[in-house]
């Protein structure tokens, strides 16, 4: 089928973190085997490793609990993934009970990240990644972060699968 994939493959673009040649792919509620399927098939054609995530239930998305700092390194949640996940990165692990890993990215090792997250603020510093920390609260009284805050949709060209 050209063009065309088949339903009933699901896939929420808060639940794919690619980091580098990698992607991590987040099996929740609004991501399902078949959409993670679909997607593999895409990205292994592009050589792009998909490693899929089954992420608890407590979360959302997958980029709730990682996101990329560069290409090799990433903030982790502490305590919510095996061990080997993330294996050929470096990671900055920070505990995430009421706060998560929701920042915005501005280069290797600089985010902006919200003034209430100071788990993540102190797991930046303790890491040599600078953190410019910003009031970020009439974000969150829409229940929005500045990883939701700063997407943008664009139109995507459609891949086609080959005959």
């Amino acid at each position: 089928m050209r063009g065309r994939y088949p339903a009933p493959g699901t896939l929420e673009g808060g639940d794919v973190v690619l980091a580098g040649r990698v992607a991590f792919v987040g099996l929740t509620r609004r991501t399902n085997a078949e959409g993670i399927r679909q997607l593999s098939v895409l990205f292994n054609r592009m050589g792009i490793e998909v490693r899929v995530v089954e992420l608890p239930e407590t979360y959302l998305h997958l980029d709730q609990v990682v996101g990329i700092l560069r290409p090799d390194k990433l903030v982790v949640c502490r305590n919510v993934f095996d061990a080997g996940l993330f294996r050929g990165y470096q990671t900055v692990l920070m505990p995430c009970q009421s706060y998560n890993v929701n920042f915005i990215c501005l280069g290797p090792d600089e985010i902006i990240v919200p003034s209430s997250n100071v788990p993540l603020i102190e797991a930046a510093e303790k890491n040599g990644v600078f953190a410019h920390v910003l009031d970020l609260s009439e974000f969150a009284k829409g229940r929005a972060g500045p990883t939701a805050s700063s997407c943008h949709r664009t139109p995507v060209r459609a891949f086609q699968e080959t005959p």
